[in-house]
Formats: structure tokens, C-alpha cells, sequence
């Protein structure tokens, strides 16, 4: 008889979307457009991890991390964009 999914337990889903969201969050600031691709797999590794029928909880770790990479993106790009008008007269 084969039993189910134990709910808490690691996922290697999850344990992934950790680890991209993790690698994301510090590759961001040196190499941007890789640690914003790992954020953004992070983010649904993270997402299949803890709301598939895992329910893991690094899963969800995984999908904090590379969801707070792409928002650290996004920020950084829109004030690169400001600080770039700023000089050409904009």
C-alpha cells in the first residue's frame, strides 16, 4: 500500500525554489539579469513546492526569496532609469 505525501516534510521542489530564491537574492547584486532568472525560478519552484500537494515550507521560503529578488530588481532598475534621465535633462 502506498502512502501519500507526509505534510512538513522537505520536497526536492521545494528545497530547489530555497536554494534559486537564495542564489537569486545574491546574485542580484553582481550579476543581475542571472540572479533575477534564479529569483523568478525560485519564485515558482518555491510556489509548486509548498502550494502543490507538498506543502513544504522551504517551498515557501523559496518563493519569499525570489520574490523579493524581483522587487529589489525592479527597484534598482527604476531608479537607474531616474538617475539616467536626471543627467540627460529629462
Amino acid at each position: 500500500m502506498q502512502q501519500g505525501p507526509t505534510v512538513g516534510k522537505a520536497s526536492g521542489l521545494g528545497v530547489a525554489g530555497f536554494i534559486l530564491g537564495l542564489l537569486g537574492i545574491i546574485l542580484i547584486w553582481f550579476l543581475g539579469i542571472i540572479g533575477l532568472i534564479l529569483g523568478i525560478l525560485g519564485l515558482i519552484f518555491g510556489a509548486i513546492g509548498y502550494w502543490g500537494k507538498w506543502k513544504d515550507k522551504l517551498g515557501l521560503v523559496g518563493f519569499i526569496l525570489g520574490l523579493i529578488t524581483i522587487i529589489i530588481f525592479v527597484v534598482v532598475m527604476i531608479i537607474a532609469i531616474i538617475w539616467a534621465a536626471s543627467f540627460m535633462g529629462f
